[in-house]
């Protein structure tokens, strides 16, 4: 949350815009057709690299998800007699998700943050914003937790955590044993195909 925090200041801002000045992203795929057709003479194709670069400069509008693991090695020696190797954390903002296979069962160690949820719309309504009948807040975005996204962190009467768009993230802890086979981390595109 620190980082929202920073990113809602001018410094911050400024901060970030210098970064992304001194490391510009891979050319977008707008710019890549222009290069590669030659329609950079076009009026139409200009104004839509126009409105593109604009939207990378509001930074208002630019968030992403966290889904982190952290596993903890118990201590070896006699006081180990529950057979845990050690404990997986997952903390997760988003709809990322992380599962954990033991036995040849998949359980989830994050849930996804999406509008739709009881909690999450809670929430979200009483920021002042509201999810529309595709899940979506204020008709924009279909997930409820973010870092960045600061158009929706804006109700001076809220902390952080009670925006319409949170970076706070639950934490959930798993014990790992010799029965736990693997854990995989993967991005809303994964999981929206398939399931644990």
């Amino acid at each position: 949350m620190n980082l929202d925090a920073a990113l809602m200041t001018k410094q911050g801002q400024e901060e970030l815009m210098e970064i992304h000045r001194a490391n510009p992203a891979e050319m977008t795929p707008l710019k890549r057709a222009a290069k590669l057709s030659g329609m950079k003479q076009n009026k139409e194709f200009k104004q839509m690299l126009a409105e593109e670069s604009k939207e990378d400069a509001d930074m208002d509008s630019k968030g992403c998800t966290a889904n982190v693991i952290l596993f903890v090695p118990d201590s070896p020696g006699p006081q180990n007699v529950s057979g845990s190797l050690g404990t997986i954390f997952c903390a997760n903002a988003g709809d990322s998700r992380s599962i954990c296979g033991s036995q040849g069962k998949a359980s989830a160690l994050s849930l996804d943050h999406k509008p739709t949820h009881s909690k999450e719309r809670t929430r979200i309504v009483k920021a002042g914003s509201f999810v529309n009948h595709e899940g979506r807040i204020n008709g924009n975005l279909n997930l409820s937790r973010a870092i960045g996204d600061l158009m929706y962190k804006r109700n001076k009467r809220l902390t952080l955590k009670e925006q319409a768009i949170t970076s706070f993230p639950d934490i959930k802890s798993m014990k790992v044993t010799a029965k736990t086979d693997f854990v995989v981390m993967g991005c809303d595109g994964i999981w929206e195909f398939h399931n644990n």
